[in-house]
């Protein structure tokens, strides 16, 4: 694999750097929830049906790209990937009403519903990840973020228009919109990573009224 030479952003004020994650292997232990058992988690913390309908196509994008990854050579268990992508906005509801950190309050809480350390990778990593942008040591957090990059509500968009969004609704202050802009080239840069590093044509699949076809 060529090294590509995108992969670097500068921290956020005051960010701490830390060394990146391990590349896990499959876990020996815990579980993969079916979508059933996932919904059963979104009921348990009370998630609003707007946010599951956002979940569910962020799941879709998320299968649609993992199939592609799986044709380029490149590990990766699906299901494992399913679940995750339904599952990475798990907190929302509650850091909506109460504050907090909603990738990081929702690893917790699917590690210790599910043991599965893969899973929980996936949700801690979907809004942020500051290391080598490599998909084919890490698969799944980078299919999950980018896929939640794609979609805007329950919507498959260009993430031009998604971050138009975020930066209307959440760039109220400066660190905001530097934080918007900071999650928009690590967006761009990731599928520039898919495309010629992984030889994955994002756009040579379209979206048909919201549905994704091949």
């Amino acid at each position: 694999m060529p090294r590509s030479a995108f992969f670097a952003l500068n921290p956020l004020p005051g960010e701490r750097i830390l060394p990146p994650p391990p590349v896990l292997p499959p876990t020996a232990t815990g579980f993969t929830p079916s979508v059933e058992e996932c919904q059963a988690m979104w009921e348990e913390k009370h998630m609003q049906p707007h946010i599951q309908e956002h979940c569910r196509m962020v799941a879709r994008v998320s299968m649609w790209l993992g199939k592609k990854m799986q044709k380029a050579g490149i590990g990766l268990n699906l299901d494992e990937l399913l679940a995750a992508a339904l599952l990475h906005d798990i907190a929302k509801p509650y850091t909506i009403r109460h504050g907090g950190n909603h990738a990081q309050l929702g690893a917790a809480w699917v590690q210790q519903q599910t043991k599965n350390p893969r899973i929980a990778q996936c949700v801690l990593f979907h809004v942020h990840w500051p290391w080598e942008l490599n998909a084919r040591k890490w698969p799944g957090p980078l299919i999950v973020q980018y896929a939640d990059k794609r979609v805007m509500h329950d919507a498959f968009v260009p993430i031009d228009e998604r971050f138009a969004d975020l930066m209307e609704r959440y760039g109220t202050t400066e660190r905001g919109r530097w934080f918007i802009e900071r999650s928009y080239q690590e967006a761009t840069l990731l599928e520039r990573h898919f495309t010629s590093d992984i030889g994955i044509d994002i756009y040579a699949d379209s979206s048909d009224s919201g549905r994704l076809v091949e």
